[in-house]
């Protein structure tokens, strides 16, 4: 405790308004290595005593994936066990579901041609992995003051499973995997995962935190979303509901919900430039008129980025 310590006042307060390429060449609190070679020096140890220890891999009696089991890891409280936590998958359910599991055994089978694909949007929600007693704060919330909204029709609490459990169904990568079933806790359910975005806003503020933040990466939008909702069923009226920019659909709600609007502007950085993105989140623009987030001495709080995608009901809509 006391070398990482020293480490921090060395290297924390010095570093103030650089990056971690500035950061890292900085004298630690030896004066011999830099700030990164201390951090290594640290760190190592560190995670060897308190994670590998008494460690070992196992199949998850759930997933039936192996994975390592460390005693006391905080993968395997419930989620949500000791401060509002939330994890959100996009899910498919019903009738949809069951056609998608057809779908499945056809393509396994390479049987490509008895392939169909008629989903229900209706079969399609936003399912949230988080404190039981939360979640139902939260809809009740959302059919109080949002009786009308896709936010509040799509929402689905699943339960309290483990960290663990949560993190392997609600975060997969749109596009690069398939869907994943929880099927001894979760039957009849698909996970596709997804990005939680603004549209969650609203869910969280019904827990009356003192302020909520979303953040948000700023690429060309295209239609990846519309087409991806096109996919899965909805119409166009339902597609303009939920993701429109201009008008007040689930998207620009939760942007205006949000006290602060986290900006990351990443269009323009290489998909290998690592440190581009990291430079770029770390040094993001803050949207909001809120006194708590602008009377700081971080330099790029502004009122209006005038930006779509995070500015309230700004274009484009494509």
């Amino acid at each position: 405790e006391r070398r990482f310590r020293n480490w921090l006042d060395a290297c924390a307060e010095p570093s103030f308004g650089m990056d971690w390429t500035q950061a890292s060449q900085l004298m630690g609190s030896r004066r011999r290595t830099t700030c990164e070679e201390e951090f290594a020096q640290l760190y190592g140890p560190y995670r060897t005593l308190s994670i590998f220890r008494d460690s070992e891999e196992r199949p998850d009696p759930l997933t039936g994936r192996t994975r390592l089991f460390v005693p006391d890891s905080r993968l395997d409280d419930p989620i949500g066990s000791y401060r509002p936590a939330f994890i959100v998958a996009a899910i498919i359910t019903g009738g949809t579901y069951d056609q998608l599991k057809q779908a499945e055994a056809f393509y396994n089978a390479a049987e490509f041609d008895n392939i169909t694909w008629n989903p229900n949007f209706d079969d399609v929600k936003y399912g949230y992995f988080g404190n039981t007693t939360e979640m139902q704060t939260m809809l009740e919330g959302l059919q109080r003051d949002y009786p009308d909204e896709a936010i509040t029709n799509q929402f689905q609490p699943l339960g309290q499973p483990t960290w663990a459990d949560a993190l392997y169904a609600g975060t997969i990568e749109p596009g690069l995997t398939h869907f994943v079933e929880l099927p001894d806790e979760f039957p009849g359910i698909a996970f596709m995962g997804g990005w939680p975005d603004s549209s969650k806003t609203p869910a969280l503020n019904m827990l009356e935190p003192d302020h909520t933040v979303v953040g948000l990466g700023f690429a060309p939008f295209g239609n990846f979303s519309k087409d991806a909702l096109r996919l899965l069923g909805a119409n166009e009226s339902t597609i303009l509901s939920l993701v429109d920019r201009e008008t007040n659909s689930s998207f620009t709600i939760g942007l205006t919900a949000a006290d602060a609007r986290v900006c990351v502007f990443w269009s323009d950085i290489s998909l290998v430039n690592i440190t581009g993105f990291f430079n770029a989140g770390y040094n993001s623009l803050i949207e909001t008129s809120d006194p708590f987030f602008s009377d700081t001495s971080y330099p790029n709080v502004v009122e209006n980025i005038n930006v779509g995608g995070c500015t309230p009901f700004v274009g484009p809509t494509t």
